[in-house]
């Protein structure tokens, strides 16, 4: 049985870099959810879209060769928000927060591939936002190499810095060099917080960004293209859920969730 769709309506806010955070061992159990709901809905903004970002590729190292997926002018462009022609959204996750028990939680880590100067997140459907897990792996690897530069042709220089952010505070996680193709970074997330979010940046090619959404529990979705989420096999009850996205913010509501029932739930981020 399907419940009419209701909108959760925010104010997109920047977040804001500065000290981290500890985080909180997460309770989550594994059980069994013989009469799962689920929620559903798409993701829309209203309000300008901010424009692309430019960066003039000439200030950065091996720039011939980071041009190649661009309109090959020499500029970088990367696009902070997009928003499809029917206004929906895409880049952002949507988590349900503080459920303590239900479907298994087999989380694998998180993999970041760095190809042609961009950073691809889980190879899934959002190039640059993704989720992390306390105790799982960050891994990150190089697959760029320059064949015309024999300074990179074993590989592209990218340096992955990683911060933890909460609010007004960040903290430091980590900084390593990627230098040959094939080369990986790998990370144990120590501590996540699903009120902060982690922050992926090349120090070499500033272009290179990727965020991620701490996450407790496997009650979340990854919104692609198409702007819509789909989250199944929730236990019933009534929860917090909240649609981020790494620059418009959050926007946050109330879900009850019904017994082997479908909610409609849409998301708008208002500017």
């Amino acid at each position: 049985m399907n419940r009419m769709s209701r909108i959760a309506i925010g104010t997109g806010v920047f977040l804001l870099l500065a000290a981290g955070w500890t985080g909180n061992a997460s309770a989550y159990r594994t059980a069994e959810v013989p009469e799962g709901g689920t929620v559903t809905g798409t993701i829309r903004m209203t309000g300008r879209v901010p424009p692309s970002k430019e960066y003039d590729l000439s200030r950065y190292p091996n720039g011939r060769y980071c041009e190649k997926p661009t309109d090959g002018k020499g500029i970088r462009y990367f696009d902070e928000v997009t928003a499809l022609p029917d206004a929906t959204l895409r880049d952002v996750v949507i988590y349900i927060k503080d459920v303590p028990e239900g479907k298994p939680f087999d989380f694998k880590g998180t993999d970041v591939t760095a190809r042609d100067c961009d950073f691809l997140v889980q190879g899934g459907p959002s190039q640059f936002v993704g989720v992390v897990a306390k105790g799982a792996e960050l891994r990150i690897v190089n697959e760029d190499a320059d064949p015309d530069d024999p300074a990179a042709a074993a590989g592209v220089l990218h340096r992955p810095e990683a911060v933890a952010i909460k609010g007004d505070a960040v903290s430091p996680l980590f900084s390593e060099e990627l230098s040959i193709k094939g080369q990986t970074v790998v990370k144990t997330v120590e501590s996540a917080d699903p009120d902060g979010v982690i922050r992926l940046k090349c120090g070499v090619h500033e272009f290179m960004q990727a965020y991620f959404l701490p996450v407790e529990n496997p009650y979340y979705a990854i919104v692609g293209p198409d702007g819509t989420y789909t989250i199944k096999d929730i236990p019933p009850g009534r929860y917090t859920i909240f649609a981020w996205h790494p620059i418009l913010g959050r926007v946050e509501t109330e879900v009850d969730v019904i017994g082997a029932e479908t909610t409609g739930l849409d998301f708008l981020f208002a500017r």
